[in-house]
């Protein structure tokens, strides 16, 4: 954390993250458990986030936004 955090090194990251348990798709109990709780996660570690769409034209535009706007 401490390279990407302003106040040490700032250094802009791209991060793909697997969502494992995301709400409203069918998953292992043991993944469910943790995707309920997944942005709550992100956010707490302060890091700014977009889930990724999962169609190809939402993607390619969130991680352009994400890549020019970081």
């Amino acid at each position: 954390m401490s390279l990407a955090h302003p106040k040490v090194y700032g250094i802009p990251m791209l991060l793909l993250i697997g969502w494992r348990g995301e709400p409203g798709k069918k998953d292992e109990p043991q993944h469910l458990v943790m995707g309920r709780h997944m942005n709550g996660i992100i956010t707490e570690m302060g890091l700014q986030f977009e889930v990724l769409p999962d169609y190809i034209e939402g993607a390619k535009e969130a991680i352009e936004s994400a890549i020019y706007n970081a």
